[in-house]
């Protein structure tokens, strides 16, 4: 399962949704199954890689917030997300992706082996991490993705969490956004990290 450095390789941060990689199909396999063992590495290297990713964006929207505002860390976040999430998937030697079936970037788009861990954390099963093994040999990291309070300022609902001004900025840089009206802890995506060998 995969996932968001302009400063330091490790100071990682935001969750919203602006970030992309490979968007070629991961289909999984069942002919070689993790051990016990790989999946509990796969999980902490996963783990790992999705939080310091979040801490670099985190703290670049907060530094661009309190710069310029809302609207400030709306357009950092459209110009620099996309190159932010691939270099720290040069970082980390993984395909780092965040995906949603409420978008915000159409680059986003879950393949359909995301989609299918989309449905499955949707459906009610426990909000845990899935590790696989992909064709090429690589493990992927799966892990939920839930709404923190920092993302509500973008991601929250229109009038409330959301000022009509910066809703404005929103649908002009992204006019399909369907990435709004979530409330803290709300399940919003999933990290998809491939860690490549």
């Amino acid at each position: 399962m995969k996932i968001f450095l302009i400063i330091p390789a490790v100071a990682l941060s935001l969750l919203s949704a602006c970030g992309t990689s490979s968007k070629e199909d991961k289909e999984t396999t069942q002919a070689a199954p993790l051990s016990e063992q790989e999946k509990n590495s796969v999980i902490t290297s996963g783990k790992e890689i999705a939080e310091n990713t979040f801490k670099v964006l985190g703290g670049n929207l907060k530094k661009a917030m309190g710069e310029g505002g809302v609207e400030n860390a709306i357009n950092y976040c459209n110009a620099n997300a996309s190159n932010l999430m691939g270099s720290l998937s040069n970082v980390y030697s993984a395909n780092i992706r965040r995906t949603s079936n409420k978008l915000r970037n159409e680059h986003n788009a879950p393949t359909a082996s995301e989609q299918k861990v989309l449905d499955h954390y949707i459906n009610g099963s426990e909000m845990k991490p899935i590790t696989d093994v992909l064709p090429n040999g690589n493990k992927i990291f799966y892990a939920p993705i839930k709404m923190k309070p920092l993302c509500l300022s973008c991601h929250g609902t229109v009038g409330e969490s959301i000022s009509e001004k910066d809703y404005k900025n929103i649908s002009n840089l992204y006019p399909d956004d369907k990435a709004i009206g979530y409330k803290e802890g709300d399940f919003r995506g999933i990290w998809s990290i491939e860690l490549k060998k």
